[in-house]
């Protein structure tokens, strides 16, 4: 594509669309992610990965999450899981 983003700008841009495509699935819209012009399997798969270990999640727990449902069908509020291994904010371990 010949896109040149910084890194720390790329992390602000990642942060933001994550939250923003996690509130609205999480509340209950429709969307495709990508639109009309998506990027490879090969792309995904890189950058997913990425993510998941940056927050500490490994691909077998990320299945096992989705196989329990989404939060907010067992009454909790978006963002209420935290990542394996991590307590949630104000927790006591």
């Amino acid at each position: 594509m010949g896109m040149s983003i910084s890194g720390s700008e790329l992390q602000r841009l990642m942060c933001a669309a994550t939250r923003a495509c996690a509130r609205s699935l999480e509340s209950g819209a429709r969307i495709d992610p990508f639109g009309a012009d998506p990027p490879t399997a090969t792309e995904v798969a890189i950058t997913v990965c990425a993510m998941l270990e940056s927050v500490g999640i490994e691909p077998f727990e990320l299945g096992l999450w989705r196989s329990w449902g989404r939060p907010a069908s067992r009454g909790q509020a978006p963002g209420d899981v935290p990542a394996p291994g991590r307590s949630p904010a104000g927790a006591r371990g």
